[in-house]
């Protein structure tokens, strides 16, 4: 067998009752399944047997000999004393394509986006939402997820920045429209949520909570839909929060059951710091289950002894995918010196250090002089990718996430 891992490690199920022996989990992808050698054992010593490929022969299967199973083989199994004999059908599974390669996908273009001054993306349910500023109003277009056809626009027409603020939370997308929140459970239709509390933007949600930015510039949180809202922990002064380019995501915690790890990241206006290299990240882990620890949001500094920052990029989004963290932007803020859509990032550490993919990049035809894009990430684990200057529309996956 060409290939470095051990067959031994891909358990084999040998159905008794239907005679069948197949691996489940296949074999990885450029294994020469022609080349397979075989180690078995059998009950009190039986005999096994595999028929020739061109005709009826037996002949004892070898251990030391290398066997072809690119076609299904029969094995037959005889007793010690040669009066009874079993026949197994023997199917030998194999990856056609290399599970650690990420791949993308061409979807349906939508030249309407050429016209849109800002975009975001969110997936419900198998459909993807693409809300964005037209003129003076958000506007929105709806996309089967599940296969990528039929772009229908949305009935909806906000202000122009409420396209900043939506979120999906809990089979419904939430939306801030001039400060008021709004709910909905098609994307279109949506009807107001009574809050007291004046927000400002809509900064996204984990399993459990909501999170916005309040109209006093307070990071605030909401367990209850919206409805009610307050001031969220910090381990340090508020000050230090992004006011630009905010992305908000989360994972399951990989070190506690009923847990939330989310990511808040963005950048500080230039009047504020104007030479800056590096992006601003926060987290937060938020217990769910019944008995759980208050949590609060840290700050995660970027200085001199940490050599691979989350760099300081314009239009900044960090997606969670594969039990890490993904982040790429437009041209770099301040002293930030970083092409626009040149690189991906990728953090294994939670948002503590962020490295060049050697894994990731976006499409060869991503058209990276445009002004406006938006990315999301579904259930099924594609990525779905917006470029607003062409309109064209791409879904991606890691091969491997894909597998059942």
């Amino acid at each position: 067998m060409e290939t470095s891992t051990a067959v031994s490690n891909y358990p084999f199920s040998i159905d008794h009752l239907n005679g069948t022996i197949v691996n489940r989990d296949s074999l990885p992808a450029g294994t020469d399944a022609s080349k397979l050698l075989c180690s078995y054992t059998s009950k009190n010593n039986g005999y096994v047997l595999i028929k020739s490929v061109g005709s009826d022969s037996l002949r004892y299967l070898s251990t030391t000999d290398s066997t072809d199973f690119t076609t299904d083989r029969t094995l037959t199994v005889l007793s010690s004393d040669g009066q009874h004999s079993r026949n197994y059908t023997v199917t030998v599974n194999v990856h056609k394509e290399d599970g650690s390669q990420f791949v993308w996908h061409d979807q349906v273009q939508n030249p309407a986006f050429d016209s849109f001054q800002g975009l975001k993306a969110v997936v419900l349910d198998s459909s993807l939402y693409v809300y964005g500023c037209q003129g003076q109003a958000t506007k929105g277009y709806v996309l089967s997820a599940r296969n990528g056809e039929g772009w229908k626009e949305l009935g909806v027409a906000f202000g122009p920045d409420a396209y900043k603020s939506v979120a999906v939370k809990d089979g419904h997308i939430y939306l801030l429209d001039n400060g008021a929140l709004q709910v909905s459970d098609n994307g279109e239709n949506f009807t107001a949520v009574a809050s007291a509390t004046p927000l400002t933007q809509l900064l996204g949600a984990s399993y459990t909570e909501l999170y916005a930015l309040s109209a006093d510039s307070q990071l605030v949180v909401s367990t209850d839909g919206g409805h009610t809202w307050g001031v969220d922990a910090l381990d340090t002064d508020a000050s230090r929060l992004p006011s630009l380019d905010l992305t908000l995501s989360h994972t399951a915690f990989a070190y506690s059951d009923s847990t939330d790890y989310v990511l808040l990241a963005g950048n500080r206006p230039l009047t504020v710091d104007s030479t800056g290299r590096t992006a601003t990240v926060w987290r937060k882990i938020v217990e769910y289950a019944s008995v759980k620890e208050p949590a609060q949001w840290s700050y995660m500094a970027f200085d001199d002894t940490n050599h691979y920052p989350l760099p300081r990029l314009s239009q900044l989004t960090v997606l969670p995918y594969d039990k890490k963290y993904l982040a790429f932007g437009a041209a770099g803020m301040g002293g930030c010196t970083e092409s626009a859509f040149d690189r991906v990032y990728e953090s294994v550490d939670g948002g503590l250090t962020w490295k060049v993919s050697a894994s990731y990049s976006l499409p060869a035809t991503f058209d990276a002089t445009t002004a406006t894009y938006a990315a999301t990430v579904d259930a099924a684990n594609n990525i779905w990718l917006v470029n607003g200057k062409t309109g064209r529309v791409w879904k991606g996956r890691l091969n491997r996430l894909g597998w059942k």
